[in-house]
């Protein structure tokens, strides 16, 4: 069982997992406003059929990495990652009357000590140009693009991630405790923490071999050692679409994995997301005079010119 896996666990079991989840947990009003729906199930229902047509939408998005404990053994990376680190991401995505999609994002990365930020952008799903000064220097560049799939993928895909976890004997829907429903300020929430004991559970009887000892060890040693591993998803009351989406996961390092932890002691993940302009047009021009970018090698490699 590798241990990296757990946060991974976090996010994707509190975000999708609680549309399977919704009906088998609690549910509760936190506020006297209108909702149109009473219960977990009924709002992920309403904001699915609100969110399958939609053309675009703002985003916010602020992710924080906070690692703790001596990280002389983190090598190169170690200044960049003593201390908090925060990525911030802003800006708008969505398809044109086309059907291509496009997106135009200003991003950030402020570490202790320093900080760079930069854009990028696509206006037809074809090329990605970015723009980011202190590693590329000045200018744009120009990324080809396989190809973004449109609006409204993402639905398919997490329904058919949910059911190959199905497949495999795994059980998103008992993966979450203390699910909750609350209503204020023309918000519905839905809140839940992850239950570490169930999904490991699932994972050892979905498993084609048993499980070691070492496994079976080290698997205890992480359900103690998480400390946080928390989830909320809240749609607007009236129209239902998505308004804000947060995830907070903490870890201690036990002692006995301390010596594959190249010194560190704790790890504290947080993201947040808020939502707004669903549905709401907006332009994205392509800049002229971008230079390719050179695939072997981000800094400052560069080959031929022109757009």
């Amino acid at each position: 069982m590798k241990r990296a896996l757990v946060p991974l666990l976090a996010v994707a079991a509190l975000v999708a997992g609680c549309g399977s989840a919704a009906s088998s947990g609690s549910s509760g009003s936190g506020g006297s406003s209108s909702v149109s729906t009473d219960t977990a199930s009924g709002v992920l229902t309403a904001a699915q059929s609100a969110t399958k047509g939609a053309t675009s939408a703002a985003f916010d998005a602020k992710l924080g990495v906070h690692i703790t404990g001596n990280l002389k053994g983190a090598g190169a990376g170690a200044a960049l990652l003593s201390g908090p680190l925060t990525f911030d991401f802003k800006g708008h995505a969505g398809k044109g009357a086309d059907g291509k999609p496009k997106f135009d994002v200003n991003f950030a990365l402020n570490y202790t000590g320093g900080s760079f930020s930069g854009q990028a952008l696509t206006a037809d799903g074809k090329v990605l140009y970015v723009q980011l000064p202190a590693v590329l220097g000045p200018g744009w560049r120009s990324v080809p693009l396989s190809g973004l799939s449109s609006a409204g993928s993402s639905n398919s895909t997490t329904s058919g991630g949910l059911a190959a976890l199905k497949a495999e004997g795994l059980d998103p829907s008992r993966w979450l405790k203390n699910l909750s429903l609350s209503s204020s300020g023309g918000q519905d929430t839905i809140a839940a923490d992850l239950n570490l004991p169930a999904v490991f559970a699932d994972i050892a009887k979905a498993s084609t071999t048993p499980l070691s000892a070492k496994d079976k060890l080290q698997m205890a040693q992480v359900e103690k050692a998480v400390t946080q591993a928390h989830g909320s998803l809240s749609f607007d009351s009236s129209t239902h679409l998505p308004s804000d989406e947060n995830v907070k996961f903490a870890m201690q390092i036990p002692p006995s994995m301390s010596g594959e932890a190249s010194g560190v002691k704790g790890v504290a993940l947080s993201m947040d997301i808020k939502f707004s302009d669903w549905n709401q047009d907006f332009s994205v021009t392509a800049p002229s005079g971008a230079k390719p970018l050179d695939a072997g090698g981000l800094f400052g490699g560069l080959s031929g010119t022109g757009a």
